[in-house]
C-alpha cells in the first residue's frame, strides 16, 4: 500500500508526485550555424566596405577636371622626289687642265643626268671643286651629286643658295692627279752691240741759207 497521509478533515489524501517536463537537447547543426552566422556577417561587412571605398564615383566634380587644350599639327607636306631630267647642271673648269668638265659631264650623265652645260671659270688655280645646290633641291639627289663629287676629288666644298633646280659645279684636283706644275719661260739674253775699230771721220754737210720771201 502506498502511503497515505490524513488530512485535518479526516480524509485521506495520496502523495503528490513530482511532474518533470521532457527537455530537449540542442541540435548539433544549430549551433554550427550560430557559429557561421558571425563569420558571414564579417565577410559581408568586409566586402560591402571594398566595394563602397574602391568603386570609383560615378559623380564627378566638374570643377576639378582641367580640359586639355586640343593642339592640331599641321603636317608638312613632302616634297616629291625631282626628276633628274629636270635637273640642270653647270660645270665650270676650275684648275686650267683641258677636258676636266668634260671628264665630269661624262661621269655625271652615267647616273641618268641629262642637262649639263660646261665652260670654263673666272680663275683657273681651284684645287677644292665647289658645288653649289639651290636650298628647294631634293635631299636625293643632292646626296647622290655630293658622295659622287667626293669619291672622284680631293677636296670638296658643299654650299646652297636661291631657288630651283640648277646646279653649279667648279671642277678641282681629282684624286690620283698631280696639280701640274707651271712652267717657267725661257729668259732671253741681251744681245751686245757691236764694237767699232778705227778712226772716225766726221762728214760736213753745207746748210742751206733761208730765203726771206718779201711782204706785201
Amino acid at each position: 500500500m502506498e502511503d497515505e497521509s490524513v488530512n485535518s478533515q479526516g480524509m485521506l489524501e495520496k502523495p503528490q508526485k513530482d511532474v518533470t517536463f521532457p527537455t530537449t537537447k540542442p541540435k548539433k547543426g544549430f549551433n554550427k550555424l550560430l557559429l557561421l552566422i558571425p563569420l558571414i556577417l564579417l565577410l559581408a561587412g568586409g566586402a560591402s566596405y571594398w566595394l563602397f571605398f574602391t568603386k570609383p564615383s560615378d559623380t564627378v566634380n566638374n570643377s576639378e577636371i582641367t580640359p586639355t587644350p586640343f593642339v592640331q599639327t599641321s603636317s608638312t607636306p613632302t616634297p616629291e622626289p625631282v626628276k633628274k631630267e629636270d635637273i640642270q647642271i653647270q660645270i665650270y673648269n676650275g684648275t686650267g687642265i683641258p677636258g676636266e668638265a668634260a671628264l665630269l659631264k661624262t661621269r655625271l650623265e652615267k647616273f641618268g643626268y641629262e642637262n649639263i652645260e660646261t665652260a670654263n671659270a673666272d680663275s683657273k688655280d681651284f684645287t677644292a671643286a665647289e658645288v653649289q645646290f639651290p636650298e628647294n633641291m631634293d635631299i636625293q639627289a643632292m646626296t647622290e651629286i655630293s658622295e659622287n663629287l667626293e669619291e672622284y676629288y680631293n677636296d670638296v666644298q658643299v654650299s646652297s643658295s636661291g631657288s630651283g633646280n640648277t646646279v653649279k659645279i667648279t671642277t678641282g684636283i681629282r684624286k690620283g692627279y698631280a696639280s701640274p706644275t707651271p712652267t717657267k719661260k725661257p729668259t732671253a739674253s741681251p744681245t751686245k752691240s757691236p764694237t767699232i775699230t778705227g778712226s772716225i771721220t766726221p762728214t760736213i754737210t753745207p746748210t742751206p741759207s733761208p730765203s726771206v720771201t718779201p711782204a706785201v
